[in-house]
Protein backbone atom coordinates (compact mmCIF):
# COMPACT_ATOMS: atom_id res chain seq x y z
CA UNK A 1 0.00 0.00 0.00
CA UNK A 2 1.18 3.56 -1.05
CA UNK A 3 -1.57 5.72 1.36
CA UNK A 4 -3.54 4.23 4.29
CA UNK A 5 -6.60 6.29 5.75
CA UNK A 6 -7.54 5.79 9.23
CA UNK A 7 -10.93 7.52 9.14
CA UNK A 8 -14.35 8.67 7.50
CA UNK A 9 -15.44 7.73 11.77
CA UNK A 10 -13.45 7.87 14.56
CA UNK A 11 -10.93 5.39 15.21
CA UNK A 12 -9.16 6.81 18.15
CA UNK A 13 -12.28 4.99 19.51
CA UNK A 14 -10.29 1.65 19.44
CA UNK A 15 -8.54 0.90 21.98
CA UNK A 16 -4.44 0.36 22.51
CA UNK A 17 -5.05 -3.26 22.43
CA UNK A 18 -7.36 -3.37 19.84
CA UNK A 19 -5.57 -0.51 17.46
CA UNK A 20 -2.86 -2.99 17.73
CA UNK A 21 -4.39 -6.51 17.14
CA UNK A 22 -6.16 -4.25 13.83
CA UNK A 23 -2.93 -2.91 13.03
CA UNK A 24 -1.02 -6.56 13.31
CA UNK A 25 -3.46 -8.28 11.80
CA UNK A 26 -4.22 -5.71 8.51
CA UNK A 27 -0.39 -5.37 8.49
CA UNK A 28 0.31 -9.11 7.88
CA UNK A 29 -1.81 -9.21 4.86
CA UNK A 30 -0.90 -5.85 3.23
CA UNK A 31 2.03 -4.40 5.13
CA UNK A 32 2.88 -0.66 4.86
CA UNK A 33 6.21 0.05 6.17
CA UNK A 34 7.39 2.01 2.82
CA UNK A 35 3.59 3.94 2.71
CA UNK A 36 4.56 7.07 1.55
CA UNK A 37 1.69 8.52 4.13
CA UNK A 38 -0.54 7.09 6.66
CA UNK A 39 -2.98 9.27 8.29
CA UNK A 40 -4.84 8.71 11.44
CA UNK A 41 -8.40 10.70 12.74
CA UNK A 42 -8.50 11.32 15.99
CA UNK A 43 -11.29 12.49 18.37
CA UNK A 44 -9.07 14.48 21.35
CA UNK A 45 -11.35 13.16 23.88
CA UNK A 46 -10.47 9.68 23.27
CA UNK A 47 -6.51 9.74 23.35
CA UNK A 48 -4.19 8.94 25.90
CA UNK A 49 -0.67 9.29 25.77
CA UNK A 50 -0.16 5.87 25.60
CA UNK A 51 -2.70 5.49 22.55
CA UNK A 52 -1.03 8.36 20.72
CA UNK A 53 2.36 6.65 21.38
CA UNK A 54 0.70 3.22 19.88
CA UNK A 55 -0.46 4.98 16.87
CA UNK A 56 2.66 6.55 16.60
CA UNK A 57 4.56 3.03 16.64
CA UNK A 58 1.77 2.05 13.95
CA UNK A 59 4.05 4.04 11.51
CA UNK A 60 1.10 7.33 11.01
CA UNK A 61 2.85 9.95 9.27
CA UNK A 62 0.05 12.18 9.62
CA UNK A 63 -2.15 12.51 12.47
CA UNK A 64 -5.40 14.78 12.88
CA UNK A 65 -7.09 16.22 15.31
CA UNK A 66 -11.00 16.26 15.37
CA UNK A 67 -10.42 19.77 17.39
CA UNK A 68 -13.70 20.89 15.33
CA UNK A 69 -13.82 24.43 17.92
CA UNK A 70 -11.72 25.49 21.00
CA UNK A 71 -15.24 26.99 22.69
CA UNK A 72 -16.17 24.16 24.87
CA UNK A 73 -19.88 25.29 25.30
CA UNK A 74 -20.06 24.80 21.85
CA UNK A 75 -18.18 21.46 21.49
CA UNK A 76 -20.78 20.72 24.53
CA UNK A 77 -23.79 21.58 22.60
CA UNK A 78 -22.92 19.97 19.53
CA UNK A 79 -22.00 16.63 21.57
CA UNK A 80 -18.55 16.26 21.00
CA UNK A 81 -16.76 13.69 23.34
CA UNK A 82 -13.58 16.52 24.18
CA UNK A 83 -13.36 19.96 25.28
CA UNK A 84 -10.87 22.61 24.44
CA UNK A 85 -8.22 21.39 26.98
CA UNK A 86 -8.13 17.99 25.73
CA UNK A 87 -7.23 19.26 22.77
CA UNK A 88 -4.36 21.43 23.21
CA UNK A 89 -3.06 18.33 25.58
CA UNK A 90 -3.42 16.17 22.32
CA UNK A 91 -1.77 18.30 19.95
CA UNK A 92 1.14 19.32 22.45
CA UNK A 93 2.17 15.51 23.44
CA UNK A 94 2.09 14.62 19.48
CA UNK A 95 4.44 17.38 18.81
CA UNK A 96 6.95 15.94 21.61
CA UNK A 97 6.28 12.29 19.34
CA UNK A 98 7.35 13.93 16.24
CA UNK A 99 4.46 12.85 14.23
CA UNK A 100 5.97 13.75 10.16
CA UNK A 101 2.54 16.40 9.82
CA UNK A 102 -0.08 16.93 12.56
CA UNK A 103 -3.23 18.26 11.01
CA UNK A 104 -6.05 20.16 12.89
CA UNK A 105 -9.63 19.74 11.69
CA UNK A 106 -12.02 22.65 12.38
CA UNK A 107 -16.45 23.15 11.32
CA UNK A 108 -17.64 26.29 10.47
CA UNK A 109 -21.41 26.57 11.93
CA UNK A 110 -21.84 24.52 14.56
CA UNK A 111 -24.75 25.36 16.68
CA UNK A 112 -24.16 28.22 18.14
CA UNK A 113 -21.13 29.27 15.99
CA UNK A 114 -21.21 33.54 15.45
CA UNK A 115 -18.81 35.61 13.60
CA UNK A 116 -16.53 35.94 16.84
CA UNK A 117 -16.08 32.67 18.08
CA UNK A 118 -15.54 31.70 14.62
CA UNK A 119 -12.24 34.01 14.16
CA UNK A 120 -11.29 33.08 17.48
CA UNK A 121 -10.89 29.74 16.27
CA UNK A 122 -9.19 30.51 13.43
CA UNK A 123 -6.84 32.72 15.60
CA UNK A 124 -5.98 30.21 17.75
CA UNK A 125 -5.32 27.63 15.13
CA UNK A 126 -2.44 29.81 14.09
CA UNK A 127 -1.25 30.22 17.43
CA UNK A 128 -0.73 25.98 17.29
CA UNK A 129 0.79 26.01 13.96
CA UNK A 130 -0.17 22.51 12.73
CA UNK A 131 1.39 21.44 9.70
CA UNK A 132 -2.08 21.40 7.36
CA UNK A 133 -5.62 22.61 8.63
CA UNK A 134 -9.17 20.65 6.98
CA UNK A 135 -12.06 22.94 7.47
CA UNK A 136 -15.29 21.65 6.91
CA UNK A 137 -19.01 22.94 6.98
CA UNK A 138 -21.25 21.32 9.26
CA UNK A 139 -23.97 19.30 8.37
CA UNK A 140 -26.97 18.77 9.22
CA UNK A 141 -28.56 15.21 8.28
CA UNK A 142 -32.30 14.78 8.57
CA UNK A 143 -31.44 11.75 11.33
CA UNK A 144 -29.09 13.62 13.73
CA UNK A 145 -30.87 15.20 17.09
CA UNK A 146 -30.47 18.90 15.82
CA UNK A 147 -32.49 18.36 12.61
CA UNK A 148 -34.51 16.64 14.76
CA UNK A 149 -35.44 19.87 16.88
CA UNK A 150 -35.58 22.23 13.62
CA UNK A 151 -38.19 20.18 11.72
CA UNK A 152 -40.28 19.55 14.72
CA UNK A 153 -39.81 22.97 16.43
CA UNK A 154 -39.44 20.75 19.71
CA UNK A 155 -37.17 23.89 21.37
CA UNK A 156 -34.98 21.84 22.74
CA UNK A 157 -32.04 24.05 20.91
CA UNK A 158 -32.43 27.23 20.88
CA UNK A 159 -29.40 28.63 19.17
CA UNK A 160 -28.73 29.63 15.97
CA UNK A 161 -27.77 27.35 13.16
CA UNK A 162 -25.89 29.38 10.04
CA UNK A 163 -27.13 29.08 6.58
CA UNK A 164 -24.64 27.91 3.48
CA UNK A 165 -23.60 31.53 2.81
CA UNK A 166 -22.31 32.29 6.12
CA UNK A 167 -20.56 29.05 6.44
CA UNK A 168 -19.11 29.46 3.21
CA UNK A 169 -18.12 32.95 4.22
CA UNK A 170 -16.43 31.67 7.63
CA UNK A 171 -14.60 29.01 5.20
CA UNK A 172 -13.25 31.93 2.90
CA UNK A 173 -12.07 33.47 5.96
CA UNK A 174 -10.78 31.39 7.51
CA UNK A 175 -8.75 30.42 3.77
CA UNK A 176 -7.36 34.06 4.01
CA UNK A 177 -6.26 34.47 7.15
CA UNK A 178 -4.57 31.02 6.59
CA UNK A 179 -2.71 32.40 3.77
CA UNK A 180 -2.00 35.83 5.14
CA UNK A 181 0.29 33.53 7.41
CA UNK A 182 1.82 31.54 4.95
CA UNK A 183 -0.18 28.68 4.36
CA UNK A 184 -1.22 27.29 0.94
CA UNK A 185 -4.53 26.02 0.03
CA UNK A 186 -4.39 22.74 -2.01
CA UNK A 187 -7.96 21.71 -2.06
CA UNK A 188 -11.74 22.68 -1.26
CA UNK A 189 -10.76 21.57 1.87
CA UNK A 190 -7.35 21.95 2.96
CA UNK A 191 -4.52 24.87 3.75
CA UNK A 192 -0.96 23.24 4.19
CA UNK A 193 2.07 25.27 5.90
CA UNK A 194 4.86 23.87 3.55
CA UNK A 195 3.48 22.08 0.25
CA UNK A 196 7.14 20.88 -0.42
CA UNK A 197 6.78 18.70 3.16
CA UNK A 198 2.75 18.42 3.62
CA UNK A 199 1.05 16.85 0.68
CA UNK A 200 -1.29 15.06 1.95
CA UNK A 201 -3.08 12.75 -0.82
Amino acid sequence: LNFVYFGGGTPSFLSTKQLEGLVGRLSSLTPWKDAEEVTFECEPGTLTEAKLQAIRGIGVTRLSLGVENFDDQILELNGRAHRSPEGGRAYAFARSLDFPQINIDLIAGMLGETDENWHRCIDRTLELSPDSVTLYQMELPYNTTISGNLLKGTGRFAQPVADWPTKRRWVREAFEALEDAGYHVRSGYTAVKNPDRTRFI
